[in-house]
């Protein structure tokens, strides 16, 4: 995929194996995958190929010139939403998308960014916490989520918990709720979100 931003501002979802951003006197935000895109991605590879190899890495070239580019992280609530809507799409069986989590979750290089910058800038965008719970709360308020669950996500991103692991590992247990492991089969539920408590 080939996308340019002039004297403009664009956002773009990469989609494509391998791509070429180019922003020239203008903003482009590139909205970085989820783990329901990740997961899709390596079954695509998996039932192409009968095994998960290299094509499952994506390349991209962002090249900014007198401009701004910035690499949007998703929030935690784009996470919840996109990984009910894969788990009920019944497109990965329930099995399989545990497997399929297990193997996003050894894998950090799923994605490669090469930038270049002339009189410009490129950066990483993380949600802010304002961001993150204003989310949260609209995805509650259609049912996604709990008010409970709402008030627990809302405490833990308060706390601080925007390292990946932590927040991976919280969306696993509202996802796969009677799951402790990734070995745990037969988890996912068709139903709301429960979160399971010790």
């Amino acid at each position: 995929m080939f996308h340019l931003t002039l004297m403009g501002g664009s956002q773009i979802r990469l989609k494509e194996q391998d791509n070429i951003v180019v922003t020239v006197w203008g903003g482009t935000e590139i909205l970085l995958p989820t783990l329901a895109e990740k997961i899709i991605r390596i079954k695509k590879v998996k039932d192409q190929y009968g095994e998960i190899n290299d094509s499952v890495v994506r390349r991209t070239n962002v090249i900014t010139l007198m401009g701004g580019t910035a690499m949007k992280s998703p929030t935690l609530a784009s996470e919840i939403e996109e990984m009910v809507k894969l788990r009920d799409s019944g497109m990965v069986s329930e099995g399989e998308l545990l497997e399929l989590w297990g193997e996003v979750m050894k894998r950090d290089d799923l994605d490669i960014l090469e930038t270049l910058s002339i009189m410009g800038g490129t950066a990483e965008d993380k949600p802010s916490l304002k961001e993150e719970i204003q989310s949260l709360t609209y995805i509650a308020g259609r049912g996604l989520i709990s008010a409970q669950e709402l008030e627990d996500l809302k405490l833990m991103l308060d706390r601080g918990a925007s390292k990946p692991v932590p927040v991976q590992e919280r969306l696993r247990s509202l996802l796969f709720p009677q799951s402790r492991s990734l070995e745990g089969r037969g988890a996912l539920s068709a139903g709301p979100l429960n979160v399971s408590r010790d």
